[in-house]
C-alpha cells in the first residue's frame, strides 16, 4: 500500500508525469484502498496465472474503479503465464477474463506480460493513449451503456440499502451524466418498491438526499408517489431521530406542499411517543452495556477505585453528549412540525413530559420485578460500581425529566426569529408565566428568559418580571448553586432593579450568605480525587486541547472555561514530575497539592465575590453589615481547628472591600 512509482515520459513530444500508486486490496486495507482510488485517471489490475482464485476479485475491482473514478481506462495484466501454466489453462483463464470484461461492455486491455522492460513500456503506452483520448473526448468520461445496464441488475438484486447509497453517491461524484442516466433507467417505481421492502427507515433518507443532488425533479415525483403508510410504519419502528429529521427535511426542501400533506398523515401521538422514547433511551434506559464497561476497565491502570471513578466519569460525559445531541434533535423535529402546523407542535410540547414519565415509571416497575426482595447490593468490582452509578444517574433523571420549558428552549434554538415570535405569541404571556412558575429548575428559567430578552422580545420579558415574582424567591431557595443564583439575580437586576431588590430582601442576606458558605464547603479538599484528575489528564493529553477543557468543565461545572486551562497545565506539570499508580497521594509534594487546592478555592471565592457585590449594590447595605452576617455564621466552633480551606474563606471575609480582589 502507498508505494509510489513516478516517471517523466515523452508522449506526443511532450513531457508527461506518469505516477502509479500500488494499492493493497486485501480485506484489512480495503477501506484505505478506496481513499487512494479517488481522482485516478487509469487502473491496472494484476493477477497471477498460477493463482486463478485471484480472478474472483477482478470483477469487484473493475466495478469499484468504475463507480469511484468513472469510465477510466483499465488494463488487466496476467503474470507468470509462461512458467507453469499450460496453453489450454491459459486459454481458459483468458476466456474467463474476456467474459468478465465483455459483460460490462468495456474496452479493457488484457495483457500477458513478463518482467521485460519492453512489455512494461507497451502497457504504459496503451494506458497513456487511453487516458489522453478520454481527456480530449468528454463523452468517453461517461459510463458505457453496458455498464449502466449491469448496474441496474445489481441494484435490482441488492438488498443492502447502504450499498445502494454508496454506489449512487460515488457515481454522482465521478460522473453526473452517468448517474442521471442510471437513475432514470431504474425508474421511480424501482425506488418505491425498494422502500416497500425495507424493515427500517435508516438508509432511505440518505438515498433521498443523494437523489436530490442528482435530479431534484425526479425526487419530487418519487415523494409524490412514495408509500406514506409504509414510511409511517418505518418512522414508528425507528429508534433514533436523525433519519426521521433527514426524511422530513427532504420533504420540506424538495416539495413543501407534499410536506404539508404528509404531516397531516402523521399521528401526533406517534411523534410524542417517538420523542419521549428517544429521550428515555439516552437518560433512563441503560446506554452503556456491561461489555462496554468491561472494556473501559481495561483502559485504566490505577486500581479498582480509580477504575470505577473513570467509568462513572466517562459514562457521564458520554451520556451528557448524547443528551445534548438528542435534545437538539427533539427541538429540530418540533421546529419542522411548527413550520407547517403550530398547533401540532404545541400539542406535542404539552404531551411530551407526561409520556416520558409514563415510560420511566414502566421501567421502574420492570426493574423492580427483576430484582430480588431485600437484595443486598455489594459493589465489589469496577464493573459493578460503574454499572450501579449508571443506574443511580438514570433514577435521578426520572425525577427531573424534561419540562415544557426545557423543550421550548430547545425548540426556539432551531427557529428563525419570525417563528420564535409566532411561538411566543401562540403560548401567550399568561401561558409563559404559568410555565415559568411550574418549572423546577432555575437554570432552565434563566436560559428561557435570557433567550426571550436578547433574541425575541425585550418588552415581553420586562412584562413578565413586572408580575408578582414570589415564584423567583421560591426557585432561588430551592437552588443549590450560587452561580445560577447570581446569573438569575444579575439578569433580573439589569431589567428590573426593583424586582431584584425585592427578591433579595425576601430571601434575606442571612439566607444568601448561608448558601455561599454551603457552596464553598463543597470543596472538601481532603476528598479531592487527585489520582482521578491525573488519570483524566493522561487520557486528555491524547485529545484536542478544547476537548480536554470541555471534559474538565463537566467535572467542575462551577469553574469558568477560561480558568480551566491553568488547572490542566498544573495537572500536566504534576504528571511530568511524578507517576501516580495508586490512590495514595503521599508522593505528591505539599507545594503541588497546595497549588491545586488553591485553584479550586479561588474559583469558589470568585463566585462568592460576585454574589456578595451584587447583594451590596442591590440592597445598598454596608460592607460591615455583610461581613457581620458572614462572621456570625462562619465563626461557629473552635477557630484553631479550622481547615485550610475554611481559613481561606475567613481571610476573604475579613479582607472584604468594595472592589474586593482575591489573593492567595
Amino acid at each position: 500500500m502507498d508505494v509510489y512509482v513516478t516517471k517523466w515520459l515523452s508522449y506526443h513530444d511532450k513531457e508527461t508525469k506518469f505516477q502509479i500508486i500500488d494499492i493493497n486490496t486485501s480485506k484489512n486495507f480495503e477501506d484505505k484502498a478506496y481513499f487512494y482510488m479517488y481522482g485516478a485517471w487509469g487502473c491496472i489490475i494484476i493477477f497471477d496465472y498460477n493463482q486463478p482464485d485471484f480472478l474472483l476479485h477482478i470483477e469487484k475491482w473493475i466495478f469499484e474503479s468504475l463507480i469511484i473514478c468513472g469510465n477510466i481506462p483499465i488494463i488487466l495484466i496476467g503474470r507468470n503465464y509462461k512458467e507453469k501454466t499450460t496453453a489450454p489453462k491459459r486459454a481458459e483463464i483468458n476466456a474467463l477474463v474476456k467474459d468478465k470484461t465483455d459483460c460490462w461492455n468495456l474496452s479493457i486491455h488484457a495483457l500477458d506480460v513478463s518482467n521485460s522492460h519492453s512489455e512494461n513500456d507497451k502497457m504504459t503506452s496503451i494506458l497513456l493513449e487511453d487516458i489522453f483520448t478520454r481527456v480530449r473526448d468528454k463523452e468517453l468520461k461517461e459510463l458505457q451503456e453496458g455498464t449502466l445496464e449491469n448496474l441496474k441488475i445489481i441494484f435490482v438484486n441488492e438488498s443492502d440499502i447502504n450499498r445502494i447509497h454508496h454506489i449512487l453517491s460515488q457515481i454522482n461524484k465521478s460522473s453526473k451524466i452517468s448517474v442521471l442516466k442510471l437513475v432514470h433507467i431504474l425508474t421511480i417505481n424501482f425506488f418505491i418498491e425498494f422502500i416497500h421492502k425495507q424493515d427500517q427507515l435508516a438508509g432511505i433518507p440518505m438515498i433521498l438526499t443523494t437523489l436530490r443532488s442528482i435530479d431534484e425533479s425526479f425526487l419530487k415525483k418519487l415523494l409524490k408517489k412514495a408509500p406514506k403508510e409504509k414510511l409511517l410504519e418505518l418512522i414508528e419502528n425507528e429508534k433514533g431521530l436523525q433519519s426521521i429529521i433527514i426524511l422530513f427535511s427532504e420533504y420540506s426542501i424538495t416539495a413543501p406542499n407534499l410536506w404539508k400533506k404528509f404531516q397531516r398523515k402523521i399521528p401526533r401521538d406517534l411523534l410524542v411517543n417517538k420523542l419521549a422514547q428517544t429521550w428515555f433511551d439516552v437518560t433512563v434506559a441503560a446506554s452503556w452495556s456491561h461489555s462496554t464497561i468491561v472494556e473501559l476497565v481495561k483502559t485504566v491502570s490505577n486500581g479498582d477505585a480509580i477504575s470505577a471513578d473513570m467509568i462513572k466519569y466517562t459514562s457521564e460525559i458520554e451520556n451528557k453528549n448524547k443528551k445534548e445531541g438528542t435534545l437538539k434533535q427533539i427541538g429540530t423535529v418540533l421546529a419542522m412540525i411548527f413550520s407547517e402546523n403550530i398547533d401540532s407542535s404545541l400539542e406535542i410540547l404539552e404531551k411530551f413530559p407526561n409520556k416520558f414519565q409514563e415510560l420511566a415509571q414502566e421501567s421502574i416497575k420492570e426493574e423492580s420485578k427483576s430484582e430480588k426482595p431485600d437484595e443486598d447490593i455489594r459493589l465489589t468490582t469496577s464493573v459493578e460500581i460503574g454499572d450501579y452509578s449508571k443506574r443511580d444517574t438514570a433514577e435521578k433523571e426520572i425525577v427531573e425529566g424534561l419540562s415544557n420549558l426545557d423543550l421550548i428552549n430547545a425548540f426556539m434554538k432551531q427557529l428563525l426569529l419570525e417563528d420564535k415570535l409566532k411561538l411566543i405569541n401562540k403560548i401567550t404571556l399568561e401561558g409563559i408565566y404559568k410555565k415559568i412558575k411550574n418549572e423546577k429548575k432555575l437554570t432552565t428559567i434563566f436560559q428561557f428568559l435570557e433567550s426571550l430578552y436578547y433574541d425575541i422580545d425585550k418588552q415581553l420579558t420586562v412584562e413578565l418580571l413586572q408580575k408578582e415574582i414570589s415564584w423567583l424567591v421560591e426557585k432561588i431557595e430551592a437552588e443549590i448553586s450560587i452561580i445560577v443564583i447570581y446569573k438569575m439575580l444579575d439578569f433580573v437586576g439589569k431589567i428590573n432593579p426593583d424586582a431584584a431588590q425585592e427578591v433579595i430582601r425576601e430571601l434575606t442576606v442571612e439566607a444568601l450568605v448561608m448558601k455561599m458558605i454551603l457552596f464553598f464547603a463543597e470543596i472538601e479538599l481532603d476528598s479531592l480525587n487527585i489520582p482521578l484528575l491525573v488519570e483524566l489528564a493522561k487520557n486528555n493529553r491524547q485529545l484536542m486541547r478544547y476537548q480536554a477543557i470541555e471534559n474538565y468543565h463537566h467535572l467542575f461545572p462551577e469553574i469558568p472555561y477560561k480558568e480551566l486551562t491553568p488547572l490542566l497545565d498544573m495537572i500536566f506539570e504534576l504528571i511530568d514530575i511524578i507517576e501516580i499508580k495508586t490512590n495514595d497521594t503521599k508522593d505528591i509534594s505539599e507545594t503541588q497539592l497546595l497549588k491545586i487546592y488553591d485553584f479550586f478555592i479561588d474559583s469558589k471565592l470568585e463566585e462568592i465575590n460576585k454574589l456578595v457585590e451584587l447583594v451590596i449594590q442591590s440592597l445598598q447595605i454596608s460592607i460591615a453589615d455583610i461581613k457581620e452576617v458572614f462572621l456570625s455564621q462562619l465563626l461557629i466552633g473552635d477557630k484553631e481547628n479550622f481547615t485550610y480551606e475554611k481559613n481561606r474563606l475567613l481571610h476573604y471575609v475579613e479582607n472584604l472591600t468594595v472592589k474586593n480582589r482575591l489573593k492567595s
